[in-house]
This record gives structure tokens, C-alpha cells and sequence, in this order.
């Protein structure tokens, strides 16, 4: 070999350095699938607690329903109408007379008052007041 030659020695490949890189790219897709994966489960949940709210709402539905029916029922007798009639309408059979019993008066409660305004809402008012005309 000539002496004007360099002889380059490659160094070995350092193995350990590609692992971060790969770490971080299989935790990326990890997490990636993870979050495909679960959306479908949170749709799920969340259309599970919305059929409970309806299967509520169709027992309430049901019930009145049934009480409906039965008022159905009970409006085609005559002793039922005649009752209504007195009760609601207030009618009487002829020559019969209709007395009120007055109960004792119940005292109303007294009417809350307001609350008075912060000095942020009064300022609001004199603003909307000044420039709204």
C-alpha cells in the first residue's frame, strides 16, 4: 500500500441508537389505536345512559296512559258524567239547592322581595339606558 493513501476505518453501528425512535413511533401508534378503539365504547355508554332516560320516561308515559284509559272508561257511565258535572260545572238538578261550605281563609304567603341590584348590574342598566337612544 502507498503511504499517500488514508485507510478509513467505519466504526461499528451503534445499535442502541434507533430505540428511542422506534419506542416513540410504537407508543405513538399504541395510543393512536387505543383512541380509535375506544370511541366506539364512549358512544356506547353514552347511548346506554340516554335508553335508560327513555325507558324512565316510557314507564312514566305508560302509567298516565293507563289512567288515562280508565278515565276513558268511567266518562261513558252516567253516574261518573253526573258526578263531573256537578263537580266542575257546577250544575244542579232542578228544584235542588246548592250550598258552599266556606273553609277557613288560608293566608297567602307575603311576596319575596327583589333583590337588589350589584353595582355591576346598575351600571349595566345606566349604560343600557344612556346609548340606547
Amino acid at each position: 500500500m502507498a503511504s499517500s493513501q488514508k485507510v478509513y476505518k467505519l466504526r461499528p453501528r451503534n445499535k442502541n441508537a434507533a430505540k428511542p425512535q422506534r419506542y416513540i413511533v410504537i407508543f405513538a401508534v399504541t395510543a393512536l389505536a387505543l383512541t380509535w378503539m375506544s370511541a366506539p365504547t364512549f358512544d356506547l355508554l353514552k347511548e346506554r345512559s340516554y335508553n335508560s332516560v327513555l325507558r324512565t320516561r316510557l314507564e312514566k308515559n305508560t302509567k298516565e296512559n293507563n289512567v288515562l284509559r280508565t278515565e276513558i272508561k268511567k266518562l261513558g257511565t252516567d253516574p261518573y258524567i253526573e258526578l263531573r258535572a256537578r263537580k266542575d260545572l257546577g250544575l244542579v238538578k232542578p228544584n235542588e239547592i246548592q250550598y258552599y261550605v266556606l273553609t277557613k281563609k288560608i293566608k297567602s304567603k307575603p311576596k319575596a322581595k327583589p333583590k337588589p341590584k350589584s353595582w355591576w348590574q346598575k351600571a349595566l342598566d345606566f349604560v343600557e339606558t344612556t346609548f340606547s337612544k
